[in-house]
């Protein structure tokens, strides 16, 4: 099964927002487990460093987004 993450549920994983965290993740672990083939736009990558970066720090943002590409 092929499935497209809207930036919303990645800001969901990355920044623990409840009370979707938990649903985000299941996801993103059937993702990283292969289960599922998981897929991100382009765009969504620097609009997540953007926001992930405001709300952490530019190392922290630099880290989840090289985890999202991988």
């Amino acid at each position: 099964m092929k499935i497209l993450f809207d930036t919303n549920i990645i800001l969901d994983w990355l920044l623990d927002r409840k009370p979707f965290s938990e649903a985000s993740k299941k996801c993103i672990e059937k993702a990283k487990n292969h289960e599922i083939e998981g897929y991100i736009t382009v765009h969504s990558l620097s609009d997540l460093f953007y926001l992930v970066h405001k709300s952490l720090n530019l190392e922290q943002a630099k880290e989840y987004i090289n985890q999202i590409k991988n």
